[in-house]
């Protein structure tokens, strides 16, 4: 066998018979960027209707005072109120307000305002009035998008402050 034989059988071989396996590689490579967007699309959607996680803007001005905030935290963690919020038919915020043993907690001065968490600011006072076993409502309306409900509770000395998020749909 001289020299141009061996280089013709053993180093340049025929190509095998039938398809190579990597005419799947480019729609191997499409299929994984396709998945690759639809896990970017669902995450997109799941963090536009959650919490956007803004900061408020007044922070070193709070931790200069932060030993009382955890003070009147744990003041209010002490008295043990609940204070659910949520919406009626007419998409008006109704608080219900209960006591460490689950009561009603009727005659509270309850003071709200709802204000957008992003976007231009637009906050809206809410004028809670009690409708009896614990529940306060709204007058108002509140429009669709999400609002954080600030609230002011006092019970005779007693005073719970909170901010609780709703959406109106």
């Amino acid at each position: 066998m001289d020299g141009s034989q061996y280089w013709n059988r053993h180093l340049d071989p025929a190509p095998p018979e039938g398809r190579s396996a990597w005419r799947w590689f480019p729609w191997a490579v499409a299929g994984t960027m396709g998945i690759v967007i639809a896990v970017n699309v669902w995450m997109v959607v799941i963090a536009m209707r959650s919490f956007p996680g803004a900061a408020q803007g007044n922070g070193f001005a709070l931790s200069n005072e932060y030993n009382q905030v955890l003070k009147d935290e744990a003041r209010q963690e002490a008295l043990g109120w609940t204070l659910a919020i949520a919406l009626d038919a007419t998409q008006r915020p109704a608080l219900t307000l209960t006591d460490h043993a689950g009561h009603a907690l009727d005659g509270a001065s309850v003071q709200a305002s709802a204000s957008r968490p992003l976007g231009p600011p637009q906050t809206t006072a809410l004028g809670m009035q009690a409708a009896g076993a614990g529940r306060y409502l709204s007058q108002l309306a509140l429009a669709r998008g999400q609002w954080d409900v600030t609230l002011r509770v006092q019970h005779g000395n007693d005073v719970v402050r909170a901010v609780r998020r709703l959406i109106v749909r």
